[in-house]
């Protein structure tokens, strides 16, 4: 089904209008690497010239190995330059446009899929993150994989037959092996290691005969990619699991046993591919590193005197976010002080919560205020960018209108259903509890869009004052 969908003539003048908008931009502006974006392309390189992770010149895990890594991988076959990683951006927008189209196809029809991909095809702030070096496009990318996948293991599990070939014990020794094999303080046999029990947990779902033993490992795999890319993938863990319990809950006594199962492989695949990630931090660190030594730092961004919400940083706090000494050890103060922030000013700090999703959600265009000018020798001119930003702004607004229209067709209570509006609920609280910025609601755009899209499928019954009827 999935490669005749791939067939329909909308879906490929949507990737042509993205990729045109895309070429244009890249060939518009040249944005050099500044900022995040400038340690994303210096870690990238260092890591395509076998120098491994450094930042600020010693070893570091400061950000998720994700990005970089998938930025050093093209390096080294391809030159370290900048027009690689653009390139990178262009491919994971057009992905992204195909993944919102079947997913919205998958959810609703063809005709919302056409609409929705056709939107994020030339959705500005996105067409304008593509000259910039930040984890944001591949990770939108690599989400909507997740959510897609997500949605066909649902799928798979609601109507594959709830009996497994042997008994779910045999799965679970079998994954406790898998846990047991990549321990180790070597980068490279931990990954050996967890390759190795990939596998065993592959055999061990084709033995148990149950398709969505292999869709949910499939699952578990790009979930862990994500979470190397950018940790706010926690919440598509959380979402993956919330979506179980109510296919557990849903099930037969008898049929339980299979999203049970299912459960045990999508973690385990999710671990096992982070896992080599983590043995690395924590024989560099000490234990107890985590995918990335900035969770304590961006706690304190968001959580101090002063603090607005937005990026704010008290200046006698900025050696722990790039001075000298061990750089967990910095993140960990840095989280004890915000922690204390919280303790002692609980008001304050709870003051901040809507100034977070302010600056969370108040505008779109920081690509071309920010990313696209900041540092830049020849950034968009006093007419172009007020021009810019208002179309990125409005464009994004009127998403959020036409998907508020969308509401009769896309709020349902089938588990597929509720994956979409929980993982945009799940983003909001987590970057809640840290701070806000408008780059952070860019891997959730493409599910605006296919909100957005219900929306103009149901306008003309809202123009005639009458309620849309959902989809059958």
């Amino acid at each position: 089904m999935t490669l005749s969908v791939l067939k329909d003539r909308h879906l490929l003048a949507a990737l042509l209008a993205g990729l045109l908008v895309r070429v244009a931009w890249l060939l518009y502006t040249d944005t050099r690497p500044a900022s995040d974006a400038e340690a994303y392309f210096d870690i990238a390189e260092g890591l395509a010239s076998g120098l491994g992770y450094e930042w600020l010149g010693r070893t570091s895990a400061y950000w998720p190995v994700g990005y970089p890594a998938t930025l050093a991988a093209l390096f080294a076959v391809f030159g370290s330059e900048v027009a690689v990683g653009e390139v990178l951006n262009l491919f994971a927008g057009l992905l992204a446009v195909t993944l919102t189209y079947l997913i919205a196809h998958d959810l609703y029809d063809r005709r919302i899929a056409r609409t929705a991909a056709l939107l994020v095809a030339v959705l500005p702030s996105q067409v304008f993150y593509t000259s910039v070096l930040l984890s944001e496009p591949l990770f939108t990318t690599v989400q909507l994989a997740v959510l897609w996948l997500l949605i066909r293991a649902l799928r798979i599990s609601e109507a594959a037959p709830g009996v497994l070939r042997q008994s779910p014990t045999v799965g679970a020794g079998a994954v406790g092996l898998g846990f047991m094999l990549p321990v180790g303080d070597v980068l490279g046999v931990s990954m050996a290691g967890a390759l190795v029990a990939l596998v065993v947990l592959a055999v061990v779902a084709w033995r148990l005969c149950h398709p969505a033993m292999l869709a949910w490992l499939a699952v578990g795999a790009a979930t862990g990619y994500a979470l190397l890319i950018r940790p706010a993938a926690l919440t598509i863990v959380v979402a993956a699991i919330v979506v179980l319990i109510l296919l557990l809950r849903r099930a037969e006594p008898a049929r339980r046993r299979v999203p049970i199962a299912c459960a045990v492989v999508f973690m385990a695949a999710t671990f096992l591919v982070v896992l080599p990630w983590l043995a690395r931090n924590n024989a560099e660190f000490g234990v107890g590193a985590t995918l990335a030594n900035n969770g304590g730092v961006n706690l304190l961004v968001g959580n101090h005197g002063g603090a607005n919400g937005c990026w704010s940083f008290d200046p006698a706090d900025a050696p722990l976010v790039a001075g000298p000494g061990n750089e967990l050890d910095n993140d960990r103060e840095a989280g004890r002080r915000a922690l204390r922030f919280i303790r002692e000013e609980p008001l304050e700090a709870a003051s901040l919560i809507p100034r977070k999703f302010d600056c969370m959600w108040r505008q779109d265009s920081s690509a071309v205020n920010y990313w696209n000018s900041f540092g830049q020798e020849d950034p968009p001119g006093e007419v172009a960018l007020p021009l810019l930003r208002i179309t990125a702004d409005w464009y994004y607004y009127g998403l959020i209108v036409l998907g508020v229209l969308g509401v009769p067709i896309w709020a349902r209570r089938t588990p597929s259903h509720i994956l979409l509006p929980l993982v945009v609920v799940l983003t909001v609280l987590y970057y809640l509890v840290f701070f806000g910025d408008d780059r952070f609601h860019q891997p959730v755009l493409p599910i605006m869009a296919i909100w957005a899209a219900c929306g103009v499928a149901v306008l003309p019954a809202w123009l005639r004052w009458r309620p849309p009827a959902p989809l059958p």
